[in-house]
Protein backbone atom coordinates (compact mmCIF):
# COMPACT_ATOMS: atom_id res chain seq x y z
CA UNK A 1 0.00 0.00 0.00
CA UNK A 2 1.59 3.30 -0.75
CA UNK A 3 2.50 5.54 1.75
CA UNK A 4 -0.29 8.14 1.77
CA UNK A 5 -2.77 5.46 1.86
CA UNK A 6 -1.53 4.26 5.21
CA UNK A 7 -1.17 7.45 6.90
CA UNK A 8 -4.41 8.27 5.72
CA UNK A 9 -6.16 5.01 7.78
CA UNK A 10 -3.62 5.86 10.22
CA UNK A 11 -4.98 9.45 11.00
CA UNK A 12 -8.91 8.59 10.63
CA UNK A 13 -10.65 8.33 13.77
CA UNK A 14 -13.26 5.21 12.38
CA UNK A 15 -14.13 3.36 9.61
CA UNK A 16 -17.46 3.22 8.07
CA UNK A 17 -18.71 0.57 5.17
CA UNK A 18 -21.94 1.77 3.86
CA UNK A 19 -21.60 0.00 0.23
CA UNK A 20 -24.76 -2.36 1.18
CA UNK A 21 -23.87 -4.70 -2.11
CA UNK A 22 -20.31 -5.74 -0.53
CA UNK A 23 -20.81 -8.92 1.24
CA UNK A 24 -16.85 -9.41 2.28
CA UNK A 25 -14.99 -5.71 2.53
CA UNK A 26 -11.06 -5.85 2.87
CA UNK A 27 -11.69 -2.46 4.51
CA UNK A 28 -12.89 -3.92 7.74
CA UNK A 29 -9.96 -5.45 7.77
CA UNK A 30 -7.55 -3.18 7.02
CA UNK A 31 -9.60 -1.09 9.23
CA UNK A 32 -8.94 -3.27 12.10
CA UNK A 33 -5.27 -3.26 11.49
CA UNK A 34 -4.88 0.11 12.27
CA UNK A 35 -7.21 -0.42 14.97
CA UNK A 36 -10.11 1.54 13.78
CA UNK A 37 -13.87 0.80 14.95
CA UNK A 38 -15.74 -0.22 11.78
CA UNK A 39 -19.77 1.16 11.15
CA UNK A 40 -20.76 -0.99 9.01
CA UNK A 41 -23.74 -2.48 6.54
CA UNK A 42 -25.77 -6.00 8.00
CA UNK A 43 -24.61 -8.34 5.00
CA UNK A 44 -22.57 -11.17 3.90
CA UNK A 45 -20.25 -11.99 6.88
CA UNK A 46 -19.86 -8.51 7.83
CA UNK A 47 -22.18 -8.65 10.87
CA UNK A 48 -20.02 -11.29 12.31
CA UNK A 49 -17.01 -10.19 12.15
CA UNK A 50 -18.02 -6.93 14.12
CA UNK A 51 -18.63 -7.22 17.90
CA UNK A 52 -21.34 -4.92 18.72
CA UNK A 53 -20.32 -1.71 20.28
CA UNK A 54 -16.91 -3.25 20.68
CA UNK A 55 -15.03 -3.00 17.52
CA UNK A 56 -17.69 -0.85 15.70
CA UNK A 57 -21.81 -1.45 15.34
CA UNK A 58 -24.14 -2.47 12.84
CA UNK A 59 -26.70 -1.00 10.33
CA UNK A 60 -29.37 -2.47 8.23
CA UNK A 61 -28.72 -2.81 4.86
CA UNK A 62 -30.75 0.03 3.04
CA UNK A 63 -31.24 1.69 6.21
CA UNK A 64 -29.93 5.28 5.40
CA UNK A 65 -31.54 6.47 8.80
CA UNK A 66 -30.09 3.41 10.22
CA UNK A 67 -26.64 4.15 9.06
CA UNK A 68 -27.38 7.70 10.36
CA UNK A 69 -28.42 6.19 13.87
CA UNK A 70 -25.05 4.32 14.35
CA UNK A 71 -22.78 6.80 13.29
CA UNK A 72 -24.51 9.36 16.12
CA UNK A 73 -24.28 5.38 18.64
CA UNK A 74 -20.60 5.83 18.43
CA UNK A 75 -20.22 9.44 18.51
CA UNK A 76 -22.05 8.71 22.14
CA UNK A 77 -20.09 5.27 22.86
CA UNK A 78 -16.79 4.41 24.45
CA UNK A 79 -15.64 3.94 21.21
CA UNK A 80 -15.69 7.21 20.44
CA UNK A 81 -14.58 8.93 23.79
CA UNK A 82 -11.75 6.42 24.42
CA UNK A 83 -10.09 5.86 21.00
CA UNK A 84 -6.97 5.55 21.97
CA UNK A 85 -7.22 2.45 24.59
CA UNK A 86 -10.06 1.25 22.05
CA UNK A 87 -7.55 1.22 19.26
CA UNK A 88 -5.16 -0.99 20.79
CA UNK A 89 -7.89 -3.10 22.20
CA UNK A 90 -9.29 -3.44 18.15
CA UNK A 91 -5.80 -4.27 16.82
CA UNK A 92 -5.42 -7.53 19.56
CA UNK A 93 -8.77 -8.45 18.31
CA UNK A 94 -7.91 -8.70 14.93
CA UNK A 95 -4.78 -9.94 15.43
CA UNK A 96 -5.76 -12.87 17.48
CA UNK A 97 -8.95 -14.05 15.10
CA UNK A 98 -6.91 -13.07 11.94
CA UNK A 99 -3.52 -14.27 12.22
CA UNK A 100 -1.91 -16.21 10.21
CA UNK A 101 -1.43 -18.65 13.19
CA UNK A 102 -5.63 -18.47 14.07
CA UNK A 103 -6.43 -19.61 10.10
CA UNK A 104 -3.87 -22.51 10.05
CA UNK A 105 -5.29 -23.79 13.60
CA UNK A 106 -8.42 -23.71 11.72
CA UNK A 107 -7.40 -24.77 8.26
CA UNK A 108 -5.55 -27.89 10.20
CA UNK A 109 -9.05 -28.35 12.72
CA UNK A 110 -11.11 -28.63 9.40
CA UNK A 111 -8.41 -31.03 7.47
CA UNK A 112 -8.30 -33.22 10.80
CA UNK A 113 -11.70 -33.51 10.73
CA UNK A 114 -12.19 -34.63 7.39
CA UNK A 115 -9.49 -37.39 7.17
CA UNK A 116 -10.69 -38.97 10.64
CA UNK A 117 -14.65 -39.15 9.14
CA UNK A 118 -12.68 -40.44 5.93
CA UNK A 119 -11.88 -43.77 8.08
Amino acid sequence: MPKSGQLLLQTRIRCACDNSREHKSGILFLGYSFGLPAIAADVGSLKQEIVEGETGFVFKQGGSSDFAHRIHDYFNSHLSHELESRRAEIKAYANERYSWDSVAAITTSVYSRLRNSNK
